[in-house]
């Protein structure tokens, strides 16, 4: 009964947080703030998940354009960085999300990108653009280089593009880790506890596209870490 209770509500909230979420995009379609905006209205949804989450780096700050890397346990991770997403930052999602009822449209007038994964050559022409909109500092991007949920796998490998546009843009890279003990469970019955935190950014100064894999390799073991010493709190 209690995972019924809190799914209707959860489901319910993020039926009108969609409808929110386009009335707000289309106030000013995509304005590289958008997502930050549009995500402080999904605060209720900790109420109804039982969920706390704690940032373990309040004190973080970075104002220049970058490239953020986020680890993707599961669809619930945006009760992880909801109220937490760094200002002027856009998202690079796939291409299917753009058929979602309602989220399609407000993911797409937040100004977030899309990316055909099929289409390689397509998807590298993207990201070329992509390092032009950062280096003209209009925007930082965000991207989950796992490429897919890890559904308590631990970090799945990331894949190069992420740091070919931080390399092509000479931006530095901001890893973002969330954990939690375990996946949001809905018949818990007391309230979980998330943590979030922020690494210290990663130059990529003096580095060439071919350092690419090397960076991620680099990203990856860093987060790995973290994640696993924010698991054991």
């Amino acid at each position: 009964m209690r995972y019924y209770l809190k799914a209707f509500f959860i489901y319910a909230y993020f039926i009108i947080f969609l409808v929110l979420a386009n009335l707000i995009a289309l106030l000013r379609p995509f304005h590289p703030n958008n997502t930050h905006k549009i995500l402080k209205v999904f605060k209720p949804a900790f109420f109804f998940a039982d969920l706390k989450v704690t940032n373990l780096t309040p004190d973080f700050h970075y104002d220049k354009p970058a490239v953020y890397i986020f680890n993707h346990q599961d669809l619930l991770d945006i009760f992880m960085f909801s109220q937490h997403w760094p200002r002027n930052t856009v998202v690079i999602g796939k291409r299917s999300l753009l058929f979602l009822p309602l989220f399609g449209t407000a993911f797409w007038l937040a100004g977030n990108l899309f990316i055909n994964r099929s289409n390689k050559k397509q998807a590298w022409g993207l990201m070329d653009q992509v390092a032009d909109a950062i280096q003209n500092g209009r925007k930082s991007v965000a991207f989950m280089p796992e490429g897919t949920r890890s559904r308590g796998k631990g970090l799945l490998p990331f894949k190069q593009g992420a740091f070919a546009v931080a390399i092509k843009a000479g931006v530095d890279v901001i890893p973002v880790c969330a954990s939690a003990s375990k996946l949001v469970d809905l018949n818990e019955k007391s309230t979980q506890q998330a943590y979030i935190s922020f690494l210290p950014p990663i130059s990529t100064q003096n580095l060439a596209e071919t350092d690419a894999e090397a960076l991620a390799k680099k990203s990856h073991e860093l987060m790995k870490a973290a994640i696993e010493d924010m698991s054991n709190l």
